[in-house]
Order: structure tokens, then sequence, then C-alpha cells
């Protein structure tokens, strides 16, 4: 999916970025090695759940196809356009929408899914749309308001619809689940991998002061009256293959080789921060090379969970009357 609608886009230090969302610090999925970064990520989640989606169940009960009513999926940040493809393909008889801020042509995926470009930040609204299942994975850091934005998606859920939503924490653990804080070489436990996770967030808050971190957001989807949590996990996921299990030590290689992508991607903000580029040269050789010896067992958190929309409280939530038949 090389060919994307219009966008404003700029080339930054070779790389290509937004140029009207300066909240996302990450390349757009125009950007062929961003494309195949986001290909890879979307895989190692794919052995990580076992498949498309978490929750599975709750996902194909709102998908059930009725007479004269088709389901509707939305897919924010669609990225390459790689999961809104693979989830038209499994359910052929929705409509699958997926936006981004430079998305794919829709001829590029099958005819029950199109896409366009669009920044979440505007609201959905402006859509026209209502869904069954809205799904947004790993673009928390192109959000402004993580508040605002699931009180927008809750507006345009039909009522027994599920909001999927998963996110990654930069906050990388050792083995035994303790948090690695050492901020200079010298301190022990220090990490150069988490080093330069650490410095990418900070770059994202001060872009963002809206953003908050993934578990606080979760919190705040819980605070939602027109929500009921039918499903939500921590799960960790290995910076590198140091796991015993195979199908970890398979999710630990994919892992590794997104985050040589990761942080080729975000040297180019890393250095229009201001950092000089000897010093980000560094601390990207120093992390790559950590996560190839393997000589320390370093995981990060990802959070998801599926909330489903409840009919008997949209009243609560100030939503128009659903227009899915019973």
């Amino acid at each position: 999916m090389a060919i994307v609608q219009h966008a404003a886009t700029m080339n930054m230090y070779g790389r290509t970025f937004s140029e009207t969302n300066q909240t996302y610090t990450l390349p757009l999925a125009v950007d062929k090695t961003e494309r195949d970064r986001l290909n890879q990520q979307h895989d190692m989640f794919g052995v990580k759940f076992g498949g498309l989606y978490p929750r599975p169940d709750d996902v194909r009960r709102a998908l059930t196809t009725r007479p004269s009513y088709t389901p509707t999926i939305l897919d924010i940040g669609t990225g390459s356009g790689i999961w809104a493809v693979q989830m038209a393909l499994e359910f052929p008889r929705s409509q699958v929408l997926g936006i981004d801020l430079a998305a794919p042509i829709s001829t590029m995926g099958p005819p029950n899914c199109r896409f366009k470009t669009y920044d979440v930040n505007q609201g959905l609204d402006g859509l026209g749309m209502t869904f069954d299942v809205v799904h947004i994975r790993c673009v928390d850091q192109g959000v402004r308001s993580q508040v605002d934005l699931i009180s927008t998606v809750a507006k345009v859920m039909r009522p027994g619809g599920i909001f999927l939503s998963i996110g990654g924490s930069s906050a990388v653990c050792d083995e035994q689940d303790g948090l690695i804080t050492a901020e200079a070489e010298d301190e022990p436990g220090f990490s150069w991998a988490a080093k330069l996770l650490r410095i990418n967030e900070r770059i994202v808050q001060r872009r963002s002061p809206g953003i908050v971190d993934v578990p606080k957001m979760f919190q705040n989807l819980k605070k939602i009256d027109c929500w009921e949590e039918c499903g939500g996990n921590k799960v960790r996921v290995a910076l590198s293959p140091w796991e015993n299990d195979e199908r970890e030590r398979s999710v630990g290689e994919m892992m590794r080789s997104n985050l040589y992508g990761f942080a080729d991607a975000i040297r180019p903000v890393l250095q229009l921060e201001g950092y000089h580029p000897k010093d980000v040269d560094l601390w990207i050789s120093n992390a790559l090379d950590e996560l190839r010896r393997q000589e320390r067992h370093l995981y990060v958190n990802h959070h998801y969970t599926g909330l489903r929309d409840l009919l008997l409280t949209l009243s609560l939530c100030g939503l128009r009357e659903a227009a899915r038949e019973p």
C-alpha cells in the first residue's frame, strides 16, 4: 500500500512526517521504512494475541450480520492499513473505514474497505457514521487529549459496539518486574534502551501536555458512564528473544527488530528537539547493541482493553438514539 491520499507532509532528515500534527513524533506510513516497521509490529501483535484482536467473542458478536443491517468497523490511526484490510477480509459483510494523517487509497484494499485522510483530534462527528467496532493501536502519542478521544469515540459507537484499545508503555522493566529508572550510565541498573525510550516519551509529553501514560488512559476509560468493561489486561513484551517459551521468543525477536526501526524513526525528532547528533548516535548505537547482546532481560508492558457500549446508559452520555435494528 505505497499510494496514499493527499496529505500535508514534510521531509525531515530524509523521513516523512505530518506537517499538520506536530504531536505525532514518528514518520507517517507514506514513509516506506516506517510502513514496513508498522507491518512488522502488526505481525508481532498477531502472534502475541493469537489473532487480529483481543476479546474475539465480543468482536464477533458486535459484527453479527442481520437482515438490512451492515456492521461497521473504524480503525483509528490505520497506518499502512494492514489491520483494516485483514478485518475486511475476515468480515466480508462488514464495512471497514481506516483513518490516518496520511491514509492509503481505498483501491488498495478489498471492496468493503476504504481509507480516509483524517486527524482524529478533529473529533469523529465529521465521518458521518457510527460503528460497531472501533480500534486504536499504539497511536496515543498522536492524540492531543486522550480524555477527548475517549469521549468522541463514545459518540460514534453503536449500542452494543466494542472499543478495542491497545497501547504500549515506554517504561522498561527488568526480568524481576522492576522498573528501570537509572538516568546515568554509572548508576546501578542503567539501560540504554530504557534511556532512549524515556527521552522520546518526554518529547511527546512536552509536545502534548494533554497526553497521559497508558495505565491512566485506561482508568479514564472506566470513568465514562457509557462503557461497560468487558475485558482488559496488561501483557509484557520482551525487547529481545530471551524468553524460554517459543512463541514469546518469536514475539521478542519481532519486538527487537521493531525497536531497531523505531530508534531510526525517532532520530529526526531527537535532533529537531536540540539534542546533539553525536549524542543521538551514541544513545541509539548503545541501545541497539544492548538489545543485540541480550545481556539484559528487558521488557515493556502493553495494555489492552475491550469496552462495550451500553444501550441503557446512552442517555447519560448524551448520545443520539442508535439506528441499530433489533
